[in-house]
């Protein structure tokens, strides 16, 4: 037996990635590198290598295995060229690219102590683990956040005041991975109809949620909030049916006094901080408006997200080269490469950018021109397929979309450097973490 005490690795990664995965160290995501590195240690030094070795080589790998190693070494070979470019141009102050050899090398270490394991996990009713951790995590953002705005007069997230003050990620970050959350918490809504106090306190979470989100101004945060909501109103119009009314009508009551209250909540609080207007709760509209005026230009407000997705295809048509159309760049040198090209057209369309060779773009921007057209599609791949096993085995909704959460991220934030994206695409893992709840389920396809 390899593991101690039964030891799960699967939940304790899946909730510890949940808190480290938006702390940041002079605005970079350490933390969670940092704690997949003690997984792998603690499993190093709780187990018998003679065992591991023997279990290694009886190990068989299904189709999506493959193709998950093959996404994980490619992206290793990447960074490993990432690194070595900059190396050649004598770029030292960029030796911090070596990260990311580490980062996936963590990754694939993980993958093999799950697979090793998989036999050994404990047959235990994960979602509540994952729900609270999730909801302990957004009141601790919450509170952070209200201390920050108090120190620095803004909410953080408008301003990159984060890289040299704060310890925590954007706002679009902390959206993401709650997100993946949500799938237990409406879990735990289906399955607790003759526990009223448990099923009212997950309610309760997924209220705090959109007040959260609402607070932030988040709107990647309310879209995400919104689909899930969704997926749960379907499943208990699918599960009661005639009595579907009679059982959400309360709810529906008891959410719109919640939201109303926490509203009137943070105006008052936007009061006593005294944080700028455009800022505060009230004028919540102007972030979900399509239109907005930027530098005294009346624009689409996110015209700059939409170019900086389109700037990297400018770039390789403008500088075609098939080698790189095909296999990029090499890992972090995106910024670099497409530098000039999005100075020029961002300045065109009137976003004034001052020119940098480290600008902020999108992940999809990254994967494009550093890991070139087979880097985007074998992610593409590896989340489509885990999408439709996942549907295949009748999976709810709201569980078997989970692997595409990381695939729709990267055209709206930098959502590449977050390690919990590529957990949740490990075969299996979610599986395993839903699998004792997913008897219960007599949803069908939604």
């Amino acid at each position: 037996m390899i593991l101690k005490k039964q030891l799960d690795y699967k939940i304790i990664t899946f909730i510890g990635l949940i808190f480290t995965s938006s702390l940041m160290l002079k605005g970079y995501t350490f933390y969670d590198e940092i704690f997949l590195l003690g997984i792998v240690l603690l499993f190093i030094i709780s187990s018998k290598i003679k065992i591991i070795f023997l279990r290694l080589k009886k190990i068989k790998l299904s189709l999506i295995e493959i193709i998950f190693l093959f996404v994980m070494f490619y992206l290793l070979f990447q960074s490993f060229r990432g690194f070595l470019i900059f190396f050649n141009l004598g770029e030292f102050n960029e030796i911090r690219k070596i990260r990311w050899i580490l980062f996936f090398l963590l990754i694939i270490f993980i993958f093999f102590i799950f697979k090793i394991n998989r036999e050994e996990v404990t047959k235990k009713d994960y979602n509540s683990y994952i729900a609270y951790s999730g909801f302990i995590f957004s009141i601790l953002y919450f509170l952070i956040s209200v201390i920050y705005l108090k120190l620095f007069g803004v909410k953080y997230y408008y301003e990159y005041a984060n890289f040299k003050y704060g310890f925590m990620s954007t706002s679009a970050y902390c959206a993401a991975i709650l997100s993946l959350t949500f799938p237990s918490i409406i879990n735990n809504i289906l399955n607790s109809s003759k526990n009223y106090k448990f099923q009212n306190l997950n309610i309760f979470i997924l209220i705090f949620y959109f007040i959260l989100f609402l607070y932030l101004s988040s709107r990647l945060g309310i879209i995400l909030w919104l689909l899930f909501f969704t997926f749960l109103i379907f499943s208990l119009f699918k599960k009661y049916q005639k009595k579907f009314f009679n059982k959400i009508f309360k709810y529906f009551l008891l959410f719109l006094f919640l939201v109303f209250v926490s509203f009137l909540f943070i105006i008052l609080l936007d009061e006593l901080t005294h944080i700028e207007t455009k800022h505060k709760v009230i004028n919540i509209y102007d972030s979900f408006s399509i239109f907005a005026t930027k530098n005294g230009i009346y624009r689409l407000r996110d015209l700059d997200r939409i170019l900086l997705n389109y700037i990297p295809l400018v770039h390789i048509y403008e500088n075609f080269n098939l080698f790189n159309f095909l296999f990029g760049h090499g890992l972090r040198t995106g910024s670099f490469v497409i530098s000039m090209t999005q100075h020029e057209i961002l300045n065109q369309y009137g976003i004034f950018s001052s020119y940098t060779d480290n600008p902020g773009t999108t992940a999809f921007a990254h994967i494009l021109i550093e890991t070139g057209i087979v880097g985007f599609v074998s992610i593409l791949i590896l989340s489509m397929s885990n999408f439709i096993i996942l549907n295949k085995l009748k999976y709810p909704i709201f569980i078997s979309v989970i692997p595409l959460i990381f695939l729709t991220s990267i055209f709206i934030i930098n959502s590449f450097d977050i390690i919990l994206f590529y957990i949740i695409l490990i075969p299996n893992f979610l599986k395993d973490i839903f699998k004792v709840n997913k008897k219960k389920f007599k949803l069908g396809k939604i």
